[in-house]
């Protein structure tokens, strides 16, 4: 009778752990089986599990056509907040503030500033000798957008006349997907319309158990010098440096919109804890003739990242789980190009 009693109790032990083990895998599946939400990335959209949100910034690069080689690309930071004119105005007396501590007489040197159409502000900064760098900040919606520009041969006027024209090109969208009213390069919360010769931007959504998707889109750059493949599987990979523990899942090519592309799905772990291992998953379009209907686009998924509140997140998804996460990510991605 008491052994009965003890096989029971046993038995009682392993269904409360195995529950509790498929509960916790459930959990995490189910945040990425919720909602799929479509974002606007440069020229595509993309559909992420709503648990996945935008970081606050976001970057790109722009240099409209016209500008010469020698003229430098608009930098462009996005801060997809909720400004009011009020905190506009606190961030700007930061931003002067900051700017004004750094130089040092000789070198990065407060030159002054100047408001212009809807309350924009510009700096002048003078970095060494007659290079300058300008940059103009000002609200879009309830978001901070900062652009700079590099000048040299004293040509700051002219780089600040650039910079005053560059505003009218930054338009406000309100929805994350793709708004057909407005044409242009999607960068966070903000479209930057007009025809370019450089056009790039870098986009991250994370998710609060330490994963996210990490987006590189370049417009017109072209291929890099070593595919993907190469670069994860050859004799140079840290991988294989490092000799990491590690499993390929899947690699290959696919196709991505109209381009072929190739992808390296794998995990590995750093460490013999439980729950260390990492997925980290990549994908690079490849393509003979970059276009806005064929940019380059690096994708990646990763895992096991740090939490905001200190530690490392734990992995439980399994292989296939992010391997269905992933393929309906990808597989998701579309031109906006009409």
């Amino acid at each position: 009778m008491r052994r009965r009693l003890e096989l029971a109790i046993f038995i009682l032990i392993l269904a409360v752990m195995f529950y509790r083990f498929q509960s916790g895998r459930e959990n995490q599946v189910s945040r990425y089986d919720t909602h799929m939400v479509e974002h606007c990335v440069g020229r595509n959209t993309i559909r992420l599990p709503e648990t996945f949100q935008r970081v606050a910034v976001t970057t790109g690069m722009f240099k409209p056509l016209g500008l010469t080689t020698q003229d430098s690309s608009f930098s462009v930071v996005v801060n997809n907040g909720n400004f009011s004119r009020e905190s506009f105005t606190v961030e700007v007396d930061k931003r002067r503030a900051d700017l004004k501590e750094n130089g040092d007489g000789t070198v990065d040197v407060f030159r002054g500033e100047r408001i212009v159409d809807n309350g924009a502000v510009i700096f002048r900064v003078q970095r060494i000798d007659d290079a300058y760098v300008s940059e103009i900040n000002f609200l879009v919606g309830k978001s901070l957008v900062t652009v700079k520009l590099n000048s040299y041969n004293n040509h700051y006027v002219e780089a600040e006349e650039n910079l005053s024209r560059f505003v009218s090109a930054v338009k406000e969208n309100n929805t994350m997907s793709f708004d057909a009213k407005l044409q242009g390069f999607c960068l966070g919360s903000v479209v930057i319309a007009g025809s370019f010769k450089d056009e790039r931007g870098a986009f991250l959504f994370k998710s609060d158990d330490g994963s996210d998707f990490d987006i590189e889109i370049n417009t017109f750059s072209p291929d890099a010098d070593e595919p993907l493949l190469k670069r994860m599987s050859g004799p140079d990979s840290l991988l294989t440096i490092f000799n990491v523990n590690h499993k390929v899942i899947r690699s290959g090519e696919r196709r991505i919109l109209n381009m072929r592309a190739q992808e390296w799905l794998g995990w590995a772990k750093l460490s013999d804890e439980e729950g260390a291992k990492s997925f980290k998953f990549a994908m690079e379009t490849m393509r003979s003739s970059p276009s806005m209907a064929m940019p380059s686009i690096n994708l990646t998924f990763n895992t096991g990242k740090p939490l905001p509140g200190g530690g490392t997140a734990k992995t439980t998804l399994s292989d296939d789980q992010a391997v269905q996460l992933w393929d309906n990510v990808v597989g998701s991605i579309k031109s906006t190009v009409l």
